[in-house]
């Protein structure tokens, strides 16, 4: 195998992680809320608990925005410098990304974790 090889494969799976991480990381920006009530699946309003994460908003956004930023992203840097540094660019991308999520994702989860503690107290 050749590095442009490599760096090619390295290139599709940073792709398909940016199609993860991104809807997560507008998810933890949108910040914490209500679960949905969905009387289909048997899922009452007095049963819906605080969380955060991805929602359908921001997972439209992500799959479809996000990729076709990051995709447009690739492609230009492939024109212009070759496999080995688009992989290299996505992969520099990611990373802020990758860490805001993860450190939102923490503070997210304080902040449901204490409101579901709340609504419990209140409720009993």
């Amino acid at each position: 195998m050749t590095i442009t090889e490599i760096t090619g494969y390295i290139v599709l799976v940073l792709l398909v992680y940016s199609v993860y991480i991104i809807p997560k990381a507008i998810g933890e920006y949108q910040g914490v809320f209500k679960e949905p009530a969905d009387p289909f699946f048997g899922k009452m309003k007095e049963d819906c608990k605080w969380t955060h994460g991805m929602t359908f908003k921001s997972m439209i956004i992500g799959f479809i925005g996000g990729l076709l930023v990051m995709l447009i992203i690739q492609e230009q840097v492939q024109r212009y410098f070759g496999i080995p540094a688009s992989a290299f660019v996505i992969f520099i991308i990611l990373i802020p990304i990758t860490i805001y999520a993860l450190k939102k994702s923490k503070k997210n989860k304080i902040i449901a974790k204490n409101r579901n503690i709340e609504e419990e107290k209140i409720s009993s």
